[in-house]
């Protein structure tokens, strides 16, 4: 039986919940049972330990989800030394303060306090960092195994969709009309096309590849659907070359490009499809604009969506928060806008 992110969350959540009380609440009751005290009645000194225990807690959830990742994770050691500081100095405040106003105002042992709180703290600090790097690594395995899964289908797909029996038949249907007609055009179609067969095939086995030679691949497939399509199609394409020595995921773009072709044409009373492309300081600014039918709303929708989810999910495992993608629908005009950092 599968479980929805909610469920699971709400499992993470009892799962927490039920640990405290097995290593705090549980003993408590338990020697208040063996004296024979009422279990939900508690002392002035009990209401003192409690707090102490809340505190515990806050200090392992704030440690591991923020301080530590925060600071650790981007390398800032002292700074993390020093927070930590600042935190069981916070904390020694707070139990004296509830020991004053809960226990006993005037007789406070710091002797007590280092032994009775601090210490534990450390173990909570020491509990928390575990926890984060134990959570951390089943995060990153989960995410590699999933990149790796994405990749593969990626590559299957790009594959069928790309050496396509369709694809290839229109298109060299369309060069024997060159041949036939012994058009200048043939000789430098067949070269795109050898550039097309020859990037998919021996360039893209890599994690990266350079930006120069995706947009010289989006290029080169853009002028085969020109030729294609000529005079059926208002086509506007403005793709800068790349600045730099960047480089992207391999076969990124092409499906935005592919979608825009695919579902603006055919029955779109005006076909139009707008491509453009420019870098500006390691950032990549790419969007496309194609018209769409009514008529084919539903059917283009579920392509679109489709294609745009598997693009929204190599982008968030590959690049995570350095992207920007963004989709919009307006008077029968499907837009996509992406920026994404190619920082080296």
């Amino acid at each position: 039986m599968k479980i929805n992110e909610a469920g699971r969350n709400l499992l993470i959540v009892v799962a927490h919940v039920a640990m405290w009380l097995v290593i705090f609440a549980a003993p408590m009751f338990f020697f208040k049972s063996i004296a024979n005290k009422p279990a939900f009645e508690f002392t002035r000194i009990e209401i003192h330990w409690i707090t102490n225990i809340l505190s515990w807690i806050a200090l392992f959830y704030i440690n591991g989800y923020y301080v530590f990742p925060h600071f650790v994770y981007r390398k800032q050691y002292t700074r993390y030394v020093f927070a930590v500081i600042i935190m069981l100095l916070a904390l020694a405040g707070f139990n004296f303060l509830s020991f004053r106003f809960l226990v006993d105002e005037k007789h406070y042992e710091v002797a007590g306090l280092l032994f009775l709180y601090i210490f534990p703290c450390v173990f909570i600090l020491a509990g928390s960092i575990g926890f984060r790097e134990l959570q951390q690594r089943i995060r990153q395995n989960r995410e590699d195994s999933e990149r790796e899964n994405i990749n593969l289908k990626t590559e299957l797909t790009f594959l069928r969709s790309q050496i396509s029996p369709h694809f290839m038949f229109n298109i060299l249907n369309n060069m024997v009309a060159l041949a036939r007609f012994r058009s200048d055009q043939l000789e430098p179609s067949l070269v795109k096309l050898s550039g097309i067969l020859r990037y998919m095939l021996y360039e893209t086995d890599a994690d990266k590849v350079s930006l120069e030679k995706e947009l010289l691949y989006i290029q080169q497939y853009i002028d085969l659907q020109k030729q294609r399509f000529e005079g059926q199609v208002e086509l506007v394409v403005d793709i800068h070359p790349a600045q730099g020595n960047l480089k992207i995921a391999p076969m990124l773009l092409i499906p935005l490009v592919e979608n825009a072709f695919k579902h603006g044409m055919g029955i779109v009373a005006e076909p139009r499809i707008e491509i453009r492309s420019f870098t500006s300081n390691n950032t990549l600014d790419f969007s496309i604009r194609n018209n769409y039918a009514d008529a084919v709303m539903a059917e283009a929708s579920a392509n679109h969506g489709i294609g745009m989810a598997n693009v929204q999910r190599r982008l968030s495992l590959l690049y995570r928060d350095n992207y920007i993608l963004e989709t919009t629908r307006l008077n029968n005009v499907f837009s996509v806008h992406l920026q994404l950092n190619l920082t080296p």
